[in-house]
């Protein structure tokens, strides 16, 4: 049995040395670029919440009118594709050309609508 004595090579650890600066560096940008387009989307999307939400309308159209013939105490709410006028003294449903649906006749003195999906 012999024992050899080696020379400690600086290159491979001075390689080495450069290796990890460039892994680090590397890992550095990719993830630097990662949350940069991350904060660029974040304010993008803030940027459209923010107009949708402060948006004015100049102009409108009007598609259909009609006359009122009910009482000024007659409330409306939107209902499907109909429109349900309710008041102290009945209910009916109308639809966009004000035909009548249907039509139910009560007595309340404070009556209030409520709708959900299909009721």
């Amino acid at each position: 049995m012999s024992i050899q004595l080696l020379k400690k090579n600086t290159d491979i650890d001075q390689d080495m040395d450069v290796y990890r600066k460039n892994l680090f560096r590397h890992r550095f940008r990719n993830i630097s670029i990662a949350v940069a387009v991350i904060v660029f989307a974040a304010f993008c999307i803030g940027g459209l919440w923010i107009s949708m939400q402060n948006r004015t309308f100049e102009t409108y159209e009007v598609m259909k009118s009609f006359e009122r013939t009910d009482a000024m105490t007659t409330k409306y709410t939107e209902f499907q594709d109909y429109v349900l006028k309710y008041g102290k003294d009945g209910i009916s449903c109308v639809d966009s050309n004000n035909q009548m649906v249907w039509s139910q006749t009560y007595s309340i003195q404070e009556p209030v609508v409520s709708v959900c999906q299909n009721s």
